[in-house]
Parts: structure tokens; sequence; C-alpha cells
């Protein structure tokens, strides 16, 4: 699984949580309203005798609502209502969440366990589209700073960071709600929406409340991809379910956006698990703040290469040290990190080390014409390697994953290198049907000038 990754970014200070609705319905045991619930519960508090709760909303015949419009502008007409009648539905919206969220709601366990992980991990930079204040108010209260717009920044320059980048109920008028909440929130350049593509771009990015249909979660991945900048520095994103993914939706989230998907796994698992890797990860970033000497020495840990990150690390301190990544210096020690590397994968378990192996193979690819050099062979070897262990559907035994890396990172290797890796597969014998290296041929060939 991907935990230790996400204990080493916690313990380098450099993880994100991005938190919905689901967060919150964990904590109450469902007593928190999903958005449907809020509009529903202000249809009804309009006294029209449900008029407008009729036109906006039906009963999908398994006891649950539906939505005739999308949730956006359902919102719209019912801020207009609402106004017609002298209200503000979002004073509405702040008494309703506050009713429904509030500590005789909340499941004490879930809240102990909660207050315990975060406390540990006050480094989290919290970003939520939830409107309540759980965080502030219950499970860290004497150690945070909320950021929402309209709410005073304590001046402590410590503690939990929450982010509440679609408002607050502590400032209701603060809280993004319709249609045209959403355009101005998208097109508007203020300090959360630069701070929320930040962080979603310079962190590790975990998803927990959100379903992958989500609204708010698509809308917010679609902005980042479209503002992501350029550079080494490598993000990763996972996304915790309680449910399956099928391997279809697994495919696309993770080609679109490079999202990982963990899944069932609750909250209090997740909580948890992350935990549980807390001491390896201080062992792992230890060893990442020593790597000058591991590379002046030519030896490193296999174990300190388990995180995916350490790579980048490498690359990073080879360059910090004045050393090229093209110099024999450097292939000297490439040459053991992926030897040691490629060990990791044989081991039991070791899905994610495929993935780490076939994405560090294509990190080199990105940075270096390989043509030539000393060490070209051997990285065709690693890369073929790769190949022989992927597939391109679900096969037991074959990484699908390691697949979806090549695909969804070709274009980002050097031209020459792809052409060196077309060559490779012309000339070795992997299985028609399985490695899928016959789709790389094929984007290669549509996508051989980018």
């Amino acid at each position: 699984m991907n935990y230790l990754d996400i204990a080493v970014s916690i313990e380098s200070k450099s993880c994100t949580l991005l938190v919905g609705t689901g967060f919150s319905m964990y904590m109450t045991d469902g007593a928190a309203p999903s958005w449907i619930d809020l509009l529903t519960d202000c249809a009804i508090r309009l006294n029209d005798n449900l008029k407008t709760y009729n036109e906006l909303f039906r009963d999908d015949g398994n006891g649950t609502m539906a939505n005739k419009f999308e949730l956006t502008i359902c919102a719209q007409i019912l801020e207009l209502e609402f106004s017609r009648k002298g209200k503000n539905i979002r004073e509405e919206i702040a008494e309703i969440i506050t009713t429904r969220i509030n500590r005789g709601t909340i499941n004490n366990d879930h809240l102990i366990l909660a207050h315990h992980f975060f406390s540990e991990n006050f480094s989290i930079n919290v970003v939520t589209t939830n409107y309540d204040t759980l965080f502030s108010d219950y499970i860290l209260p004497d150690n945070n700073r909320i950021f929402a717009e309209g709410v005073p920044v304590g001046r402590d320059n410590s503690g939990l960071n929450i982010y509440h980048v679609h408002g607050s109920v502590l400032n209701p008028s603060s809280i993004v709600l319709t249609m045209d909440d959403y355009f101005r929130f998208q097109h508007k350049d203020n300090y959360f929406s630069r701070k929320l593509y930040t962080l979603l771009q310079e962190s590790t990015v975990v998803i927990l409340g959100y379903s992958l249909g989500d609204f708010n979660l698509n809308r917010i991945l679609n902005e980042a991809k479209n503002t992501k900048q350029g550079g080494r520095k490598k993000n990763d994103i996972y996304y915790v379910t309680r449910g399956k993914v099928n391997q279809v939706q697994q495919s696309y989230y993770l080609n679109t956006y490079g999202i990982n998907v963990i899944e069932e796994t609750d909250l209090s698992r997740f909580f948890y698990e992350v935990s549980e890797k807390k001491e390896v990860a201080k062992k792992t970033v230890d060893a990442q703040r020593n790597l000058k000497t591991a590379i002046l020495n030519g030896q490193i840990s296999r174990d300190d290469l388990k995180s995916r990150q350490s790579f980048d690390n490498i690359l990073s301190s080879l360059i910090n040290m004045g050393i090229k990544l093209d110099a024999p210096r450097s292939f000297d020690f490439l040459r053991i990190v992926y030897s040691e590397k490629c060990e990791l994968t044989r081991e039991n378990h070791a899905w994610d080390q495929y993935v780490h192996y076939a994405h560090w193979l294509i990190d080199l690819a990105a940075e270096i014409p390989l043509r030539n050099t000393v060490f070209q062979d051997e990285f065709l070897q690693h890369v073929s390697y790769s190949f022989r262990k992927m597939s391109r559907e679900l096969y037991i035994g074959y990484s699908w994953q390691s697949f979806a890396a090549w695909e969804s990172r070709w274009t980002d290797m050097i031209l020459d290198n792809r052409e060196l890796i077309i060559a490779l597969i012309e000339a070795e014998g992997f299985i028609p049907g399985i490695n899928g290296v016959n789709d790389l041929k094929v984007k290669h060939d549509v996508t051989r000038n980018i």
C-alpha cells in the first residue's frame, strides 16, 4: 500500500489533506448533511407548501432524494426564493450545519482517534470544501489556525492550518454555494484560490471524504491540472475510499490526474495505518537528509528507497552537490539506486514498488538524454524488466498501474529517450495483449513531435 509514502510526506511537512463531506459524516455517524441534504432542508424551510422542493427534487424510489437540476443551479434558485422572502440562505445553511454537527452528534471514539492523529501530525495542511468547524472546534481546538474569508487569522504561527476554501459557518456570507459563487471563485485570483492550487501542486495530497464523481473534487482537480506548473518537483495524490473502485475508474483517474486509489479503507483504518508507518517514515526522512553522505560513500540502504519521493530527493541532492546528472559519478550512484529498487519489487506485496520503479525510470528519461552514455544499456535493461512486469489490463502477477505510469507520462520523457525505448520494444519479445507495449508504440507515433 501507499501508507509509507503518505507517512513520509507528513514527516517531511509536505502533506495536504483535501477533506470533503464524507469526513464530517464519518465523525458524526451520518448526522452531518450532504450537499443535497442541505439544499432539501433549505427548500423545506421556505415554508411554501413544498412548492420549490417539488420543483427541484424527487424521490429516486429508494427512499432518498435526487436533484432534478445540477445542484449549483438548485442552490441558485433557492437563493432567489429566500431573497424574495427577505431571508438569507447562507445563514439558514449555517444554522442547519451547527444543528446537525455538534458535541451531541459527534462519535466520541472517532473524535479521540482523529484528535490523537492530528495532535501528533499538526504540520498537515487541511484543505476543506466543508463549511463546518469540526477541525477547529472539536478535533484540535487548542492548536489550529483557521483560514476562511472574513475570519481573522490567529497570530500564532503554529498549529494545524485549516483552509476553508469554500467558506465557513464562522462567516456565512463567505459560503460558496451557487453557480455564480463557483464561477466567481474559479476566476477570482484571491488568496484562497492561489493557496489551494499551490498546495495541490507542491505537496502530497490525500483525498478524504469525497466520491470520485463529486462535483467539488473534479472541479478542483481540473483546475489544478490546468494551472499546473512545470519542473522536476513531483506531487502524489492518493484517494482513500471505503468501497471498491473498478479498474476502469482507477485507470481514468490515474491517467488524468495521477490519482492513486486506496480502496476498502475507512478513515479509522487510514489513521491507524499511517500512524503505524511513523517510525519507518522518520528513518526514511533522516536518510534523505543524509543523502550527501550516501552519495559520497557510494552506498544506500534498500530500506531508504521504499518511498516514492526518494528518487526526486536523490536527483536534487546530486544537483545541489554540483554533480551533473549525466556525469559518470551520477550514473555510478544511480546504478546502485536502480538495482536496489529493482530488488524491492521482488519482495512480497511489492506492487507499489513496481509503480515507483516505473516512475523513477521515467523521471530520469525526462531529465537527460541517455543515448551513447555509459548508462544507456543498463537503463534499457531496467525498462525491459519494468515492461515485463506490467499489464495493459488487470492480470494476476502483473502491475497495471505500472503500465498506467508509462502511458500517462510518455511525453514527459525526452524524445530521443522515447525513441530508444521504442527500439527496445521492437527488438525484444514482450507478451502481446498483456504488457501493452503496442499501445505505447501507437502513443509514440501520435505524440512523436511533442
